[in-house]
């Protein structure tokens, strides 16, 4: 079952929430239909305000434990929610393969002390399960660019 909803009343009465929590619902079920993502944990999907990080903004989250992605809807374009949503649906992918098991990436790097040790938004990205992303997302991106009408 596909569940976006807000994360507060502030988030709900927002000019793009409702327009975007639509697309995001029926991306997710072009998603899922295609099968390009393991999503049979189908994560839960909130839009919700994040703050800004190392002086940039973080579009989106996506928290293992819970099987949960947050997407801000300060975005403002349907290219970049699709773009965060599949990033944030490909790291649930991840989780559903087992790669995200107890606080650990593939069992090997601690994902706590990985973010925690970081000093800039490179080295985030050179992370193992951000560069992982980036490796697999591009052909689901234009596939799911395509059937949207993105």
């Amino acid at each position: 079952m596909i569940q976006v909803d807000y994360l507060s009343q502030e988030v709900a009465d927002h000019r793009y929430a409702l327009r975007y929590r639509n697309f995001i619902f029926e991306a997710m079920t072009v998603l899922k239909a295609s099968e390009m993502l393991n999503l049979k944990k189908t994560p839960t999907i909130w839009l919700g305000f994040i703050e800004k990080v190392n002086a940039k903004f973080k579009w989106g989250i996506f928290y293992p434990e819970t099987n949960l992605i947050l997407i801000d809807p300060r975005r403002r374009s349907y290219d970049r929610i699709l773009y965060t949503l599949i990033h944030e649906c490909t790291h649930s992918d991840q989780y559903n393969r087992g790669w995200f098991k107890g606080g650990k990436w593939m069992g090997k790097v601690s994902m706590t002390e990985a973010v925690m040790n970081l000093t800039d938004v490179k080295e985030y990205r050179e992370l193992p399960w951000e560069a992982d992303v980036r490796d697999r997302m591009g052909p689901i991106y234009y596939y799911m660019a395509k059937e949207m009408g993105v």
